[in-house]
């Protein structure tokens, strides 16, 4: 290697340095977010059931999924294949079945995603409400949902944008976009 050449491979290398050097001195900025580690659960259930009372007698609510992982920072639990049944106090039961759902350490309000079905109440045949999202206060026992849907019952079906259902009163309205069909 000629002098020259040489002199230049150590210009580089320095300036290489010099760099590095510059880099490790040089203060955050202003402002800067720090890289989050990823939220880890500080517990988690298999095969969980979880029972809620409505006064003495049965349980008013249980709620069924195959995993329950607690996030506390985020101050919620994630739910994967959740089964929920709604006694109510006349007898009649709702059934929601869901792919996923979180529910807020507070626990009022439970919000499902993913294959959301609705069976119910008793009827004959009973109506089956179909949607991505739905969201559950389990303290009024109202279900909202602002995805499309659908509902079968029998020989009639209907679809829509948006839904409330007043599982006490078994009373069920959808918002926009209403078409029926039936057969």
């Amino acid at each position: 290697m000629t002098r020259r050449g040489l002199f230049a491979l150590l210009g580089l290398v320095l300036l290489a340095g010099a760099s590095i050097w510059l880099a490790r001195r040089m203060p955050e900025p202003a402002g800067a977010p720090a890289t989050p580690a990823a939220e880890q659960p500080d517990y988690y259930f298999r095969d969980a059931t979880l029972r809620r009372y409505a006064g003495a007698g049965p349980a008013g609510t249980v709620l069924h999924a195959a995993d329950i992982r607690h996030f506390p920072d985020s101050g919620y639990s994630a739910l994967t294949t959740i089964n929920l049944t709604y006694h109510a106090q006349d007898g009649t039961r709702w059934l929601i079945r869901a792919a996923r759902g979180t529910l807020p350490d507070q626990g009022e309000v439970l919000d499902l995603q993913g294959d959301v079905i609705i069976t119910g109440p008793d009827n004959t045949p009973p109506a089956r409400i179909t949607a991505e999202q739905l969201t559950i206060n389990l303290e009024t026992r109202i279900a909202r949902s602002d995805s499309p849907v659908t509902m079968q019952q029998g020989a009639l079906r209907v679809q829509g944008t948006g839904l409330t259902v007043w599982l006490k009163t078994r009373r069920l309205e959808m918002r926009q976009s209403v078409r029926g069909h039936y057969e």
